[in-house]
């Protein structure tokens, strides 16, 4: 906007100096009286259509253009256009209208009557008059220098780096008009961020293998994102597992072994070069596969071949059992333990063998009688259900004597990677209320209210006062008019550092629109302190009763975290302008007036605009951006045995943003890490179908604030914690309830991990199968029995404390055999009791003590927004929350404050 004066009105002025004798000289205004006097005149010299005439200058002989001699990118460059006489007078332009010639063209554009600044460097700026045929050929130099961030381009030191290692950014900037600027204070930010990634500015340190996108951050600029890929380190550790597991194996049975190798930060080291070894009795069928022919206890074993950490031998063993009689029942396809792909509710077969000595009289399976097929097989129709299936087969052999064996399987046709992030396993709804509910009592509860408690701070006065001071004189000195070509009256307008004064009352309001936020600010009773000086020499103030603005935001995810960018300044407007001079009247409060409603009325209506759109930008957008989950950063589940912990880590990316007028919802992706002990092979974390749908959940509901957990995150949570040991351990009497035996003992193996089922009653319903159990009980056993274990079990939810507390565990399904051993009903009544037991506080542990608090995501105000009066540290989000569930969702209702 021009800062070139251009007063209303022209009274006779003229002929009050003359008769005041004050034409040519500097009065001092002090006190009451003055000009004013009670004297009044005709407006002889304005126009009958109010137009202002302009200042007589018989002598005009050159133009002098007046600019700011420095701006930045996207300011409006301040202009004026004196004229000058042959004595070299200053006359103001008033009357007249310059154009002005820019050098180069495209270094600055008019937009709406104000020169707006574009390219960095040095642009000339000339003004003519065509009534006067002058044109200025000095030209006023103007230094443009570059706007704030408005994009960041990341680059790295390196694109991929190993475990334990560390890479550096370089954040290069450019304004909004594609200027090269310094991207002072950007950060290095990494997604997903969380376990696994260490940040200190532009440096990090990963020690989770896998691929990141790294991008600079500064808070009202945009990102690119460069793909950083992070290698596991030297195999360190390793594991191996018998494919199936099973205590014992028949002669001729196919055993496979699986090795599992990790580095020193437990990343899983694909492709190590392996050897295998077995005994001469063991026949090969491929790559770590045998077939015994004779019975006996043999030793298979694996070894790293190649470097290792510390170049540390790494070789592990596993003993298998061979028995000629074999189990009397096994099953081949699936095997037990098996993870297997197929789509729920479809048939399939099943299929496996039964051997005897005495014969075999029938087979069952699942309580139908199946025909007995050459070689004892048999096979069956299963339909398939999500999760983990058991299949009970029976038999009775020649002699009438009954056998069982239940084989457990883990189906589902979706799967995802173990190591990969699962998107929008959660989803935090924010309602109207939880915005701004347009409410400033009591505690902070809403986003509306911390740009309150800005808007009424200090910022905005202080951010006002420093604009004024900068563009100072708001009116140049010069002519303003003249009697003959002889000037009669000269001013200067500056503004008085310091003055700027709001007293409000101030407020705003932030609404949810389609795709964004619209903020509104409301500033009352505005006053700026002036001082004259020329002819008459006077301090006062100017106000205005109001001042509005109105932005829209839009809302999106750039680079995995939420994201708040102006979409348009959609209306700012001063009004209600006032004066207080003492002593001082007529002509100056006109060219007061005049210079309020040109200059300063631009002046805070650029302001107001800039302070809404750019400081209020940068608060929402710290907000938003600052959401995370840092209390689930990392966390240890102490081991079922008590042998210390397993150390899991999580990882987040936000994955969607969508904002109505009924809310803003925020999709999460999540990624569970522990290092892994456990050596089976796996499809992937199992979801429920249909395979390729959203998990993400829309919560509807009044509440101010709702946030969704897809089961997926359960189960994602404790496939993660199997794969680091969960279900390997040795139990005492203790870990098993009070009524069991003092000298019980239960050693334990999953060949599956847990499975979560979330139900629309308010429960959870979690899979437990093909679970190991060697089982010691002196008194009843001479020997430990071994056992194989399916069972299902429900439980209660709730939110205690902040926490999700997982109560009422019961045994819903329970099924298990006994490898050779025949139990009488009382024995089995006693194991179906120690395994209740044993289950019960399996399931309570991974579930009560691997969220160390409910998976919402919560907002900490980062200390840079401590410096604009805000509360610094405080932290935001749902509180005092309802659960319920909605399958496959637990939903979490709530209102939105300080936690």
């Amino acid at each position: 906007m021009s800062l070139a004066f251009m007063p209303p009105r022209l009274p006779s002025v003229l002929i009050a100096c003359a008769l005041l004798g004050a034409c040519g000289k500097t009065v001092t205004a002090e006190g009451d009286g003055g000009l004013d006097g009670g004297v009044t005149f005709d407006d002889a010299f304005v126009r009958e259509d109010g137009a202002i005439p302009p200042v007589d200058v018989p002598n005009a002989v050159d133009l002098e253009t007046t600019a700011g001699a420095e701006v930045r990118a996207g300011d409006v460059i301040m202009l004026d256009c004196v004229i000058l006489d042959e004595a070299g007078e200053v006359f103001s332009s008033a009357g007249r209208t310059p154009s002005y010639r820019v050098v180069p063209e495209d270094a600055a554009v008019f937009e709406d009557g104000q020169l707006i600044a574009r390219r960095a460097g040095t642009v000339q700026v000339s003004c003519s008059i065509a009534s006067l045929m002058l044109t200025d050929e000095t030209p006023a130099e103007v230094t443009i220098l570059p706007g704030a961030p408005a994009e960041l381009l990341t680059s790295l030191d390196r694109r991929s780096i190993v475990a334990g290692e560390s890479v550096s950014a370089r954040c290069d900037a450019i304004d909004a008009f594609g200027n090269a600027t310094v991207a002072e204070g950007a950060t290095l930010a990494l997604e997903p961020s969380g376990e696994g990634v260490s940040l200190e500015g532009l440096s990090a340190t990963l020690t989770r293998a896998g691929l990141y996108d790294a991008r600079c951050s500064l808070s009202g600029a945009t990102s690119d994102a460069v793909r950083l890929e992070v290698l596991p380190g030297l195999p360190a550790d390793l594991r191996l597992a018998r494919v199936p597991e099973q205590p014992v194996y028949g002669l001729g049975q196919v055993i496979g072994l699986s090795a599992l190798v990790v580095d020193a930060f437990g990343n899983r080291v694909r492709g190590a070069p392996l050897s295998f070894e077995a005994p001469v009795e063991a026949g090969g069928v491929g790559t770590g596969r045998y077939r015994f022919g004779v019975e006996g206890t043999f030793e298979l074993a694996v070894a790293v071949d190649g470097p290792t950490e510390g170049d540390a031998p790494l070789r592990a063993t596993a003993t298998v059992t061979i028995n000629g009689a074999g189990p009397a029942i096994r099953c081949d396809a699936p095997l037990d333990g098996a993870f297997v792909d197929a789509t729920p509710g479809t048939e399939i077969v099943v299929s496996g063998t039964v051997a005897d000595a005495a014969g075999v009289a029938s087979v069952s399976v699942g309580g139908e009688p199946v025909p007995l097929l050459p070689e004892g097989r048999f096979e069956a129709p299963h339909t398939v259900a999500y999760g983990i299936n058991f299949v009970d087969v029976v038999s009775v052999d020649g002699l009438g004597v009954e056998s069982s064996e239940t084989c457990s399987f883990l189906a589902t046709d979706r799967w995802e990677p173990e190591d990969a992030i699962l998107d929008d396993t959660l989803s935090l709804a924010l309602r109207q209320d939880a915005i701004d509910d347009f409410d400033r009592s009591g505690p902070v509860d809403s986003l509306g209210d911390l740009l309150a408690l800005l808007l009424n701070g200090s910022e905005l006065a202080a951010s006002l006062d420093g604009a004024l001071t900068a563009a100072n004189p708001l009116k140049p000195r010069s002519c303003d008019a003249s009697v003959f070509g002889i000037c009669v009256f000269r001013s200067r307008i500056d503004y008085r550092p310091g003055t700027a004064r709001l007293a409000g009352p101030n407020t705003t309001e932030l609404r949810l629109v389609p795709g964004g936020l619209q903020a509104s600010v409301d500033l009352r009773n505005l006053s700026l302190g002036l001082a004259t000086s020329g002819t008459i020499s006077s301090n006062g103030t100017i106000g205005f009763s109001r001042a509005r603005a109105s932005v829209t935001f839009d809302v999106s995810v750039e680079a995995g975290s939420p994201s708040v960018r102006v979409r348009s300044v959609d209306s700012v407007d001063v009004s209600g302008l006032s004066t207080s001079f003492s002593g001082v009247g007529g002509f100056l409060i006109d060219l007061i007036v005049g210079i309020a409603r040109g200059a300063i009325e631009g002046l805070v209506e650029d302001l107001l605009r800039g302070f809404v759109g750019d400081t209020f930008n940068g608060v929402l957008d710290g907000l938003l951006s600052g959401l995370d989950l840092s209390d689930l950063t990392s966390f240890a589940l102490p081991r079922l045995d008590g042998s210390g912990t397993i150390d899991a880590g999580l990882g987040i990316r936000f994955t969607s943003a969508d904002t109505t007028t009924e809310r803003l919802l925020l999709g999460i992706g999540t990624r569970v890490s522990a290092t892994p002990v456990v050596a089976r092979p796996a499809l992937g974390v199992p979801l429920p179908p249909p395979p390729g749908a959203s998990l993400l959940l829309d919560p509807t509901g009044t509440s101010p604030t709702a946030a969704a957990i897809h089961v997926g995150f359960l189960t994602q949570l404790l496939f993660s914690l199997w794969r680091g040991g969960l279900l390997d351990a040795t139990l005492g009497a203790e870990a098993l309830g009070g009524g069991a035996a003092g000298d019980l003992e239960a050693d334990i193996d999953g060949a599956l991990p847990l499975v979560a089922e979330a139900r629309d009653d308010g429960s959870l319903r979690v899979h437990v199968g093909a679970l190991r159990v060697g089982l010691a009980l002196p008194g009843l056993f001479d020997e430990p029995i071994e056992l194989s274990v399916g069972a299902k079990l429900g439980t209660s939810l709730a939110v205690v404390d902040g926490d999700l507390e997982f109560g009422d565990i019961g045994i819903e399904e329970l099924a298990f055999t006994a490898e050779g051993v025949s139990l009488d009903a009382r024995s089995r009544e006693l194991v179906e009791s120690l395994l209740a037991d044993l289950l019960e506080a399996l399931v309570g542990t991974a579930l009560n003590d691997a969220l160390p608090s409910v998976p919402v995501p919560t907002v900490t105000l980062p200390p840079t927004l401590a410096g604009l009066g805000l509360p610094a540290g405080i932290e935001l989000g749902l509180v005092d929350p309802s659960l319920t569930t909605e399958a496959p969702h637990l939903v979490l209702r709530g209102g939105f404050g300080a936690l």
